[in-house]
């Protein structure tokens, strides 16, 4: 029976696991405050974070039906056929339930472990095309001048950037762990390497 449903659900399934791998972008995103549409993230990030998304699935999915065909073949579950909506409830949820341990919680894992190395003065892994940037965000006019939305400014110390997109830039505080928003004709980001990130005064004048 599951065999025979495969061929409707493909069609459904494949155009949204092609864009699938936003999942993983928007939830590593989001432990830092920003959305995806906050980051330029390249195609060939989006088109690997989508493979890796299919690939769990896919594994998944042929885990099930191999669990389910060796059920059946050897007669190990003989319910009643009042209980099968029941089981079958359960036996979906379950599924969806790993699929959604597999595919959500290592973005998250990913971007907590990030955090702490960002707070450690290291400077993390890019996780598929968002670079978290340690930079020093110099004013290109009076501090008191430049609209900042989610907290103050200190051009003293590093920020970590995301790069800027549409205009404008969120950065992330590793020492208050704010999310700032400023246009990017306020300021000019200088990016900083592991061994400037790890001194103090990295950004002071």
């Amino acid at each position: 029976m599951i065999s025979a449903l495969i061929p409707i659900f493909i069609p459904v399934l494949l155009p949204w696991l092609g864009g699938a791998g936003s999942l993983l972008h928007l939830f590593y995103a989001a432990e830092f405050g920003i959305s995806p549409d906050d980051v330029r993230i390249s195609s060939t990030a989006r088109a690997f974070a989508s493979l890796i998304v299919f690939a769990i699935f896919t594994a998944v999915s042929a885990a099930l039906l191999a669990l389910w065909g060796y059920v059946k073949h050897y007669r190990l579950l003989l319910i009643d056929r009042f209980l099968t909506p029941i089981f079958w409830l359960l036996g979906i949820l379950g599924y969806g339930l790993v699929l959604i341990t597999l595919i959500l919680a290592p973005p998250e894992d990913a971007a907590r472990e990030a955090k702490s190395a960002l707070e450690a003065r290291e400077i993390p892994e890019i996780y598929f095309g968002i670079r978290a940037a340690p930079t020093c965000v110099r004013p290109v006019k009076e501090i008191d001048e430049i609209p900042v939305s989610g907290g103050s400014l200190d051009p003293s110390r590093p920020y970590v950037s995301f790069g800027p997109a549409h205009g404008s830039v969120k950065l992330w505080d590793p020492k208050t762990r704010d999310r700032l928003s400023l246009s990017t004709d306020d300021v000019s980001l200088i990016p900083l390497d592991a061994a400037a990130y790890r001194k103090d005064g990295a950004c002071e004048s």
